[in-house]
């Protein structure tokens, strides 16, 4: 049964790299947040999963093979917002010497991928990693409109706050030594650094996810 599928993932391995796939993006036991899956199609440079490929050795294992799926689709989730397309390989007599099907993300539902078609858009290397890393470009632009609604409404609140203190003053209510406005201002200081650096290090994963592209 290991030398099943072992065969069948050096046939498929053989069968990517003859239709475009870089050598260097297929990644054995590529380990995705808890789980490690059989095969992984990655982008090198950012180390992203493109596609993943679960071997089974027969086909009595579709529903063990679907639950895997599952698992997966739910563990990307929570890593970010990458669609990625998972598929059940099985191995099969004629060639390639395997079978491909494709596990709906949204249902138990799974298609048989015809290899003899001419449309092989799901198996394209880079159809597939352009589509993978404009999901990345999309989650980490709203990560950089969230952190920087989150740095305007700081602003905002620490803006309203040093205007009190200052009228406080102003009317007697609650003097404020002026040695202190340096303390203040130094506390405001630390207090926003961290939006700056989210703000920064955002910044250049999204330009290096341009670069990319």
């Amino acid at each position: 049964m290991e030398l099943d599928h072992n065969n069948t993932i050096d046939k498929l391995k053989r069968y990517l790299i003859r239709h475009g796939y870089p050598k260097e993006s297929l990644a054995l036991e590529f380990k995705m947040g808890r789980y490690r899956v059989d095969l992984a199609v990655i982008d090198p440079s950012l180390n992203i999963p493109v596609q993943i490929f679960e071997i089974k050795t027969d086909e009595k294992f579709l529903d063990q093979g679907i639950g895997q799926a599952r698992r997966f689709r739910s563990e990307l989730n929570r890593m970010g917002k990458l669609d990625v397309p998972i598929y059940l390989v099985f191995p099969k007599k004629e060639e390639p010497g395997f079978k491909i099907i494709n596990v709906d993300k949204y249902s138990k539902e799974v298609q048989d991928i015809d290899l003899s078609s001419t449309d092989l858009s799901m198996l394209d290397y880079n159809l597939q990693k352009t589509g993978r890393i404009s999901e990345k470009i999309s989650e980490t632009s709203d990560k950089r409109e969230d952190t920087a609604d989150h740095f305007k409404y700081t602003c905002w609140i620490l803006g309203v706050i040093v205007s009190i203190l200052f009228l406080l003053d102003y009317f007697g209510k609650m003097p404020f030594e002026i040695s202190k406005i340096p303390l203040l201002v130094i506390a405001i200081g630390l207090f926003l650094m961290p939006y700056g650096s989210k703000l920064k290090l955002i910044g250049m994963e999204f330009e290096r996810l341009k670069q990319s592209k």
